[in-house]
This record gives structure tokens, C-alpha cells and sequence, in this order.
């Protein structure tokens, strides 16, 4: 590794990695950004089976299927 810098190599690598597309699940951090929602409202609607395709991974982890959640927007149009 004489004469790279590390810093650029490691930076290389994690953005090789970055999809450039919508990624099919979302965390709810993204759910909230992506609705304009805030913390207390995407997390009740969490909370409340509102929402579809809603997954949990163990206590903390929590994600949404991104296109179970478009589909459900789409039937929220009145």
C-alpha cells in the first residue's frame, strides 16, 4: 500500500457500493422523509398496521417495502 492514500481507497470503495436507484426497503427514517411526515406520525402509522409491508427484524430494526408503501399512497387519493 506504499504511495496510495488510504483515505481515497477506502472512499472508493464505499461508493462503489451506493445504489443509485430507490432502494426496495426502506428504514423509517426514509419513510418519513419520502412522506414529509415527522418522528411521533410515521412511527404510529408503524405502530398501528396502517401501513403495508411493514417488516421487523428483531426490536429495533424496522422496514418498509417500498412499493407496498407507493401502492398504499396511491389508494389514500381522495
Amino acid at each position: 500500500m506504499v504511495g496510495r492514500n488510504p483515505k481515497r481507497v477506502a472512499d472508493t470503495r464505499t461508493a462503489q457500493g451506493v445504489p443509485s436507484a430507490t432502494p426496495e426497503w426502506l428504514s423509517v427514517s426514509q419513510m418519513q422523509d419520502l412522506l414529509g411526515i415527522g418522528h411521533t406520525k410515521a412511527y404510529s402509522l408503524v405502530a398501528s398496521d396502517e401501513i403495508p409491508g411493514v417488516v421487523r427484524i428483531g426490536r429495533r430494526i424496522i422496514r418498509i417495502n417500498h412499493q407496498e408503501l407507493t401502492n398504499w399512497l396511491e389508494q389514500q387519493k381522495y
